[in-house]
């Protein structure tokens, strides 16, 4: 696996807690602006505060449970990382970075089995998801996991046009190690004759 995600925790409680205080900031103001009376506007105001703290315990713990799927793959743990992602996968977080990630776990879980229809279908759906967030880091991620998936298979060329969509948005961030090991991804397959198992079909 090319990239072990260290900061996905971060980013994705970032994204979760700032949406959570958006909403309950905005329907507080409603709260003030309509409500009367002072005890009738502190319960309004606990059931916001309430349904914010739901929503932040609900996505961090999506994002702990999706966190070390990325390093249990790459040490071999496929059984437990799909443990994982099975429990977020049931978890109420319908953000875009945990939908995308815990497919694109899934997908190189697909993949390590042979299952390379499931793993394209599934990496391509986490890219999907990605592409509804503003960061060109998650998506260059995303891209790698799909051409990982694709190399697997035997797509080779488009395999080749996935870690360039990835090393455009790692410049573009200035994400300067990744950025290296994907060029140096790109050299040894493009070296690489496509009679060596990369025929851009599946048998």
């Amino acid at each position: 696996m090319l990239r072990v995600e260290t900061a996905i925790q971060r980013v994705h409680r970032g994204n979760a807690v700032a949406s959570a205080l958006k909403v309950a900031f905005f329907l507080a103001i409603v709260g003030c602006l309509l409500i009367g009376p002072t005890f009738p506007k502190l319960l309004a105001l606990g059931a916001v505060l309430f349904a914010w703290i739901w929503l932040s315990f609900t996505s961090a713990r999506g994002s702990q449970i999706v966190a070390d799927s990325p390093s249990l793959i790459a040490s071999g743990q496929y059984e437990e990382a799909e443990q994982r992602f099975a429990q977020a996968r049931e978890l109420p977080d319908n953000t875009p970075i945990t939908q995308a990630y815990w497919r694109q776990a899934a997908a190189l879980v697909a993949s390590h089995r042979d299952e390379h229809a499931e793993a394209e279908r599934l990496a391509r759906k986490a890219l999907t998801y990605t592409q509804k967030t503003d960061s060109p880091k998650l998506q260059a991620d995303a891209y790698c996991d799909l051409a990982e998936v694709l190399e697997v298979a035997g797509g080779r060329q488009e395999a080749l046009l996935m870690w360039h969509e990835a090393l455009d948005r790692y410049e573009r961030k200035g994400v300067i190690p990744l950025a290296r090991r994907v060029r140096a991804r790109l050299a040894a397959l493009e070296r690489m004759p496509s009679s060596q198992g990369l025929d851009d079909a599946v048998p």
